[in-house]
């Protein structure tokens, strides 16, 4: 149920890149709006559509497809603050940042995270903020934002709330055993195109993911004045090794590839996704492989 849709637009006409918006969940928290205003200057960099999704979470009447629900006076009175304050909020962003934005407030029984995954249309950007680990179920199921990672396959930046927007300058990207076979190297151009970056992939794999990664990179970065350097160090824990390279900030993107994993790869491996968005405080771009299994 979307109780407001509305559309403010400063320009008629949107170059074309590969994302055609950028979708920013709010919870009208500190590290949301710190996340509202990174998306901002993102949609310029891309100059792509801004839209701004509120969820109010509902218990369903039913849980059938539709998700019934009956959401009450209460419910229905924050959603319309909700609204108000989003389109104030949009208005005040055209105004600010000269982009098109629009807003959507949803009243739903989903879950959360799926609720934001289903407002996906096309090539998107998803922008996140997030406090990190805050409780025992965030440190058991991961936070939100990893929630989200794990219900679209859609790109997900996930920008850590005392992170202010930079311009990205230097970027790692993460390889593993599991996604060197297939790196999302399409996804990743699309900021190397829009920013003058050095790109640094650190391989925590073995010697053959490592000869692999410099494979594909070099193949696809062929001819391009791009600075590209290649580290290895081989470890299953990819947060020690990042505390230990990025934890004088040199770095303003980190990039990570989210695959899809067995059940027992699940049982023996923490996912890196699940710690790095949690506790990392750098922006973290996950990308999907380009087939990715739903389930």
């Amino acid at each position: 149920m979307i109780i407001a849709c509305l559309t403010t637009s400063l320009c008629e006409v949107c170059l074309i890149t590969m994302y055609s918006k950028i979708i920013c969940p709010t919870d009208f928290s500190q590290a949301s709006y710190n996340a509202v205003e990174y998306a901002a200057k993102l949609a310029q960099v891309f100059w792509c559509e801004l839209v701004l999704v509120h969820i109010e979470k509902v218990l369903p009447v039913s849980f059938h497809t539709t998700y019934d629900i009956n959401p009450g006076p209460q419910v229905l009175e924050r959603s319309r603050n909700a609204a108000e304050a989003l389109r104030q909020l949009s208005e005040d962003i055209n105004k600010k940042f000269h982009i098109s934005s629009r807003f959507e407030v949803e009243i739903t029984g989903k879950k959360l995270a799926k609720a934001i995954a289903d407002s996906e249309d096309g090539e998107v950007l998803f922008v996140t903020g997030t406090q990190g680990s805050e409780n025992i179920f965030d440190s058991i199921f991961g936070t939100h934002s990893f929630q989200l990672v794990k219900e679209t396959s859609a790109s997900v930046l996930i920008v850590p709330e005392s992170f202010a927007y930079q311009t990205i300058s230097k970027v790692l990207y993460i390889t593993t055993d599991e996604n060197a076979g297939a790196l999302a190297l399409e996804k990743l151009n699309t900021f190397v195109e829009k920013f003058h970056v050095h790109l640094c992939f650190l391989n925590t794999g073995d010697v053959t993911t490592y000869e692999e990664c410099r494979k594909q990179v070099n193949s696809f970065f062929k001819d391009r004045l791009i600075d590209i350097d290649f580290w290895n160090k081989h470890s299953r824990d990819v947060y020690s090794v990042l505390e230990e390279l990025a934890g004088d900030r040199q770095f303003d993107l980190l990039v990570i590839q989210e695959f899809e994993k067995t059940l027992l790869n699940r049982l023996m491996h923490e996912d890196p996704v699940k710690k790095l968005s949690a506790e990392l405080n750098l922006p973290l771009l996950v990308l999907h492989q380009e087939n990715r299994i739903s389930g």
